[in-house]
């Protein structure tokens, strides 16, 4: 059974401050999470449009399999972003059933 997981992305040493998300030096680490949709490990993804870092939604078998793609990521290792991951549980807010 699979597990999902939130990455949170916020600038790290290497992000450039004079710059907004769309001119930092990110596109190895779009090309990575372009490859782990593909693979089906990547739900959503997408940076904060204020500048402040982004998101990205895992769905793998394992914990250590959500940390390894973190410790993986171009960003990461180049110091453009740090990142924290939390266990995830999706709520189907259309099949809600409120309590009044």
């Amino acid at each position: 059974m699979s597990k999902i997981f939130a990455v949170i992305y916020t600038p790290g040493p290497a992000w450039d401050a004079d710059k907004p998300v769309w001119d930092q030096e990110l596109q190895l680490h779009d090309d990575y999470l372009h490859s782990l949709y593909l693979a089906g490990k990547l739900r959503e993804g997408g940076p904060f449009s204020d500048s402040g870092g982004g998101i990205a939604i895992l769905e793998v078998e394992t914990e250590s399999e959500a940390r390894q793609i973190i410790r993986d990521d171009p960003a990461l290792i180049d110091g453009i972003y740090t990142a924290r991951m939390h266990p995830w549980f999706p709520i189907d807010w259309g099949a809600y059933q409120p309590s009044s």
